[in-house]
């Protein structure tokens, strides 16, 4: 009597099967880690750069100042502020990380807080504004994206303030109050930048700069006033990840 060899096609086939779902499982879970990873990285650098600003209002002894303006070049529209360290520069796309390391990277506290952040991210990238400034480094996260910064507007002053609460008093929003008409912000009593008020919707909190990365999918999503959903169907915001929570605004 012979003894039967090798496979049946039936057999193959469940062997085949069962392959492919491990492999797939194997898969998924490298994904969900290589995917924690890259947050976790993104989560360390936010960090080094909170830290290295820290440092930098420190050994200045007062905070960053972040400037509104209406237009790039119209220098007489200063936004009530007699000293900024970053000017808003409207027209100009993704410009304010930039400027802020080359604040940074001037001052050894700040710089030897960012030191630890992977070349990978913060890299050289040689560039001169239409204002005539020259920036030298750039922040990017993992999926190559700039990272995207949501500066605090400036301290609001009493008479805005007053103007703020009789707008709020009255039924209506702050933006009477603003002279350039983003509104103020109650909680920190600052004038909202266009950042916050416009584009981003979402306000800082606590004068603290906000930071943020589109996540694996490159989308800011609808809750900061860009757009809705993924292919599969998931929140375009759900993979943002931010140096702390906003305040959101309504659109």
């Amino acid at each position: 009597m012979s003894r039967r060899s090798g496979f049946t096609l039936v057999e193959l086939l469940v062997a085949i099967g069962v392959i492919a779902i491990l492999a797939s499982l194997v898969v998924a879970v490298g994904g969900g880690v290589l995917a924690r990873g890259e947050r976790t990285q993104v989560e360390s650098m936010f960090l080094s750069l909170d830290q290295a600003i820290v440092a930098l209002e420190e050994s200045r002894g007062q905070p960053l100042v972040f400037n509104r303006r209406k237009s790039p070049t119209d220098t007489s529209q200063q936004d009530n502020a007699r000293f900024s360290d970053v000017d808003e520069l409207t027209s100009t796309g993704a410009y304010i990380m930039p400027r802020l390391l080359r604040l940074l990277a001037g001052n050894p506290g700040a710089w030897s807080a960012l030191s630890s952040i992977s070349p990978d991210f913060l890299r050289r990238e040689d560039k001169t504004w239409p204002d005539g400034v020259r920036t030298t480094w750039n922040l990017r996260d993992p999926w190559g994206e700039q990272i995207v910064v949501i500066p605090p507007g400036r301290p609001a002053t009493r008479a805005e303030i007053k103007k703020a609460r009789e707008e709020l008093k009255a039924g209506r929003t702050t933006s009477a109050a603003d002279p350039l008409g983003f509104g103020i912000d109650m909680g920190d009593a600052t004038v909202r930048t266009a950042d916050e008020g416009v584009y981003m919707k979402a306000a800082c909190v606590g004068r603290r700069w906000l930071f943020l990365s589109k996540g694996p999918d490159r989308n800011m999503g609808q809750a900061f006033g860009q757009g809705g959903t993924n292919q599969d169907g998931t929140l375009s915001w759900d993979d943002n990840v931010l140096n702390y929570e906003p305040v959101r605004l309504n659109p």
